[in-house]
């Protein structure tokens, strides 16, 4: 029996699968007999294989085991089958919500890197605004950021453009 397991992607519609070689192959779910198993959310058998569901903490759809026989379908899965692909489904769950983790933890890291230098430029309110849409422009990867501030006494708004106030009634 050979076993192989695809990821579900679902957001892009795919089934990931690393060769044995390492790199990895995707397919559409519905160009693949795996993908009929995701779509039924149920046992799908094929010619020699089978398809089992690997499911999350949630119940989502996660995963697809294949199980394909030497000749013929493989055999009938035992209980220790079944809590294998259990235990199988919990770590790929594990595994996705760590790499949502990482994800956010990157973005909270660079966040961080641009916005506290920002801290040391209080002192001076034109270093300050100019900093900050120097930080506006790489965070948002935009063109141009303008940050405007509020004089109340004035009733204005205003920015710094290359240490000159600009102000707009």
């Amino acid at each position: 029996v050979k076993i192989k397991v695809f990821v579900h992607d679902e957001p892009q519609g795919v089934l990931w699968s690393k060769n044995s070689d390492g790199s990895t192959t995707s397919v559409p779910v519905n160009s693949h007999p795996a993908g009929e198993a995701v779509r039924l959310c149920d046992i799908h058998q094929a010619g020699n294989s089978a398809y089992y569901i690997l499911h999350g903490a949630s119940h989502q759809v996660l995963g697809v085991c294949e199980l394909k026989g030497d000749k013929g379908p493989p055999p009938a899965l035992d209980s220790d089958a079944c809590i294998l692909l259990a235990q199988s489904g919990v770590a790929l769950d594990r595994a996705q919500h760590l790499q949502l983790l990482a994800r956010a933890q990157d973005t909270l890291s660079s966040l961080h890197r641009s916005v506290v230098p920002l801290f040391s430029l209080v002192d001076s309110e034109i270093a300050l605004m100019e900093g900050l849409q120097k930080t506006g422009l790489e965070l948002f990867d935009a063109q141009a950021c303008v940050v405007l501030a509020t004089d109340m006494e004035r009733d204005v708004l205003y920015t710094y453009h290359q240490g000159r106030e600009l102000s707009f009634p």
